[in-house]
Formats: C-alpha cells, structure tokens, sequence
C-alpha cells in the first residue's frame, strides 16, 4: 500500500524516502542554507539549550567544513536529489550537524523531515548495495 505525504511520519521504503526529499525539497535546501558547516556562518538567533552538545557539534562541524574538495552543499543537493544519489545521506547529516543545539530550532520548518531523513537514510544507502 502506497502512503501519500501527508500519512508519511517517517519514510519506511526507498521510494517514500525520495517522495519527501522532493516534497520538503525547498525547506531541506533552506536548512541547508542556514546551517550546512560548508557556509561558517554564524546562526546563532537562538538560544544553545545543549551546551556539552554544542561543544562537541563545533569540533564535527569544522571536520566538515574542512573536507576538501567540496562543492556548494545546495547545489549537491539539486545534483543528488535529481540522481537520487545516496550521497545526500550524507549531505542531511553534515547539515544536522551543523544544526545549533536549542530546542528553538524544532520551530523550523521541516527540521523534523531532516530528522528522519538522517535517521532513515539506510533506506536508500541499502538500495544502492543491492543494485550493485
């Protein structure tokens, strides 16, 4: 039985996986944009709730951000989600990384569809194993 968007809590198949990457598309690019270590910009408009955790999210944030070559995270996204590449697995979690933590930034749009696409990105990365 096929879910529709709307009945999707979380991605349970390769295909649902991908049906929210293109509906929450512009929301994903827009977290990419604020918070993706590749930008070293400061997004602290928010209070850290998390402090111990936001010390050890600086020092992954740099590794990121320090990984070379590396081109513009929204435009890999554009490339990975037109490809359906597994790389964006990797993609949403560099930028969950780079997500401050406060418990204000549960208020952003799709911050929870981030979420669950790091936490069910096994789904596409499995697909791509069994195609080879």
């Amino acid at each position: 039985m096929t879910r529709t968007v709307e009945e999707i809590d979380y991605p349970k198949t390769v295909e649902e996986y991908w049906l929210l990457v293109d509906y929450y598309a512009d929301n994903l690019q827009e977290l990419i944009a604020q918070f993706h270590p590749f930008y070293k910009q400061a997004h602290y408009d928010m209070p850290i709730t998390a402090l111990r955790a936001e010390r050890i999210c600086e020092i992954i944030r740099e590794q990121i951000a320090e990984i070379e070559p590396q081109d513009d995270p929204q435009v890999r996204f554009r490339k990975y989600k037109k490809e359906r590449n597994p790389e964006i697995v990797n993609l949403l979690n560099e930028t969950w990384f780079g997500v401050p933590e406060s418990s204000y930034v549960h208020s952003r749009n799709s911050f929870y569809t981030l979420c669950d696409l790091c936490s069910e990105g096994y789904l596409v990365q499995l697909d791509c194993e069994e195609d080879e």
